[in-house]
Parts: C-alpha cells; structure tokens; sequence
C-alpha cells in the first residue's frame, strides 16, 4: 500500500510527510502552531518535479514560487493550523 516516512523540517512547529505509492509522491504538511509557519520544499526533495496543490485549509492561489525552474525551491506559508497537500 506504499511507503511513508515523516520529513525533517526547519521547525518544530511543522509535520511533513512524504507518502510514495505506484510512483506517485504525496507531501502532507500540518501546522501545530497559532502561527503561520513558511516551508520550504527544496529541489532535493522534489527531484525536480513542481509541485501542485490539491487540498488545502484555504485559497490555493496564495502558493508562491511559480517558476518554471526545475531547480528551484517551492514556499508556502500555512496558516496557523493550517495545512497543504501536494502531489509530485
């Protein structure tokens, strides 16, 4: 049925989890925190792919880093407990 593993991030205040299952990649990120927290998806984890949000706890548009760079970075904030699912 896959594999997931949970991803180190730069705060605590963060989850995300990466689900892998026929060659399809899910990132799921939590926000814990009253905060708004930013995440970062380097190109390392994406391995080059862009990814594209399919759920969200609010207005997707507000995504950032719409480049067509392959090597570039993917930010998102995510509002207090808030939450981001990406396919790859």
């Amino acid at each position: 049925m896959g594999n997931w593993e949970i991803l180190d991030v730069e705060t605590k205040h963060l989850m995300l989890m990466r689900y892998v299952h026929k060659n399809k990649t899910l990132l799921v990120a939590h926000n814990f925190s009253n905060q708004e927290q930013e995440l970062t998806l380097d190109n390392k984890l994406l391995g080059g792919k862009k990814p594209k949000l399919i759920f969200s706890d609010g207005d997707i548009s507000t995504e950032t880093n719409e480049s067509a760079d392959p090597n570039a970075s993917h930010k998102s904030e995510i509002k207090g407990y808030g939450f981001r699912w990406w396919v790859l």
